[in-house]
């Protein structure tokens, strides 16, 4: 039973790191379309600032300020294209396939809106944590153990017994049957026998304020996961706000430029600042889908993982279209 615990532990642990991986690429895949984005708002900046410096509305500098941002936005868009090759070798490690074969994530970053209460899953760690299982498989172990000492005070019996079935060939003063028994008991051997007996009792005590203790702290690491994860939740709405004025300002400052009453510098600000929140949005997903993975782990249902990326309860991240 312990070594069956053990085995969940390790599963769980593994699943961990499939999920930090291959969320980590559907991460980089999104932040890879939210650079794309960015340099194509970019490049129609540069044709907008271009049109504008040849009929004289603008200065030079504001044209060069506007290529600057475009060509950031460009090596940007590179380097997030390196980095999802770089997730790929990390993914495909923990797959064991080869680095050649081609990975796109199936399933999208993924947010719960409810969990319900941490006293429940507190006593789902409880009753299912695997590293509580093997405290208790030792506690047991131990309670074995004292009770094996404690018999060695006991006599030891032994029984034996013979019948014949046939008597042919036999001499006729042998018995058809025989019964024998034999005793053994220690009546002393020093203190051999009650160190034993002190020393398991010793361990019980230790195996007792450590399952104590491991309550104690489990219940704790349990909520201090949970209310991360809902700090989680609570940073995604704030984002989607904050992501929407973003947009709206930069469409507003994008139109004053046209218009002569903004710089280049604003419209660049304006939509760096849109792809930041988006950016920050991405990886509040990423980082609740990875912290659900270790807050199930420890609540002792690594398994139960894919029910929570689908469903009335989940909200899915897809690639942003503005």
């Amino acid at each position: 039973e312990m070594s069956q615990e053990e085995l969940r532990e390790t599963e769980g642990e593994l699943l961990r790191e499939l999920v930090s991986r291959y969320y980590g690429l559907t991460l980089a895949y999104q932040v890879l379309d939210v650079r794309q984005q960015m340099l194509d708002e970019m490049e129609k900046h540069f044709s907008d600032a271009q049109k504008l410096f040849d009929n004289g509305m603008i200065a030079k500098v504001e044209l060069l300020h506007a290529s600057v941002a475009r060509n950031e936005a460009d090596r940007d868009l590179k380097q997030a294209e390196r980095h999802v090759e770089i997730i790929k070798s990390g993914l495909a490690a923990t797959l064991m396939i080869d680095n050649a074969v081609d990975v796109l994530p199936a399933s999208n970053l993924f947010i719960n809106e409810d969990l319900g209460g941490v006293g429940y899953w507190i006593d789902k760690a409880k009753a299912s944590n695997p590293q509580l299982k093997q405290l208790e498989g030792k506690k047991e172990l131990v309670n074995i153990q004292s009770r094996v000492n404690k018999s060695s005070y006991l006599p030891t019996v032994a029984m034996m017994g013979t019948y014949n079935l046939a008597e042919k060939d036999l001499s006729p003063y042998l018995p058809e049957w025989a019964l024998g028994v034999g005793v053994s008991w220690t009546l002393t051997n020093g203190m051999a026998r009650q160190h034993k007996i002190k020393a398991s009792c010793t361990m019980k005590n230790q195996i007792y304020f450590a399952e104590q203790k491991a309550h104690a702290d489990l219940s704790a690491y349990i909520t201090k996961l949970f209310q991360e994860l809902q700090m989680q939740i609570e940073q995604k709405n704030e984002l989607e706000s904050t992501l929407e004025l973003a947009a709206e300002y930069s469409a507003s400052t994008e139109k004053a430029f046209n218009e002569g009453f903004a710089t280049s510098a604003a419209v660049v600000e304006a939509y760096n600042k849109v792809a930041k929140v988006k950016a920050l949005r991405l990886k509040v997903f990423y980082d609740y889908d990875v912290a659900l993975a270790n807050f199930l782990q420890v609540a002792g249902i690594p398994e139960e993982y894919t029910a929570f990326c689908n469903g009335d309860n989940t909200i899915t991240e897809s690639l942003i279209e503005e």
